[in-house]
């Protein structure tokens, strides 16, 4: 199913799986690549600096990441 969403989404978006955890178990089973997925996708799109947001037309919103376990 996991697949199946990150196909049909349409904003911009990164799909990570950590093999052998299961749903929502990616943290717990891979929390170093977990951290390292969330902080890479914010830094890519999401400004810390107010101006930046504001000229971009503060499209956080159609951003979106799905962490995920391989058995979901």
């Amino acid at each position: 199913m996991g697949y199946e969403l990150y196909e049909n989404g349409p904003a911009e978006k990164r799909l990570f799986i950590v093999p052998d955890a299961g749903h929502a178990k990616a943290l717990s089973f891979d929390p170093e690549g977990y951290q390292r997925e969330i902080a890479e996708f914010l830094s890519a799109y999401v400004s810390t600096r107010p101006q930046e947001a504001e000229e971009a037309g503060n499209n956080s919103r159609k951003h979106a990441v799905q962490v995920q376990g391989a058995g979901s």
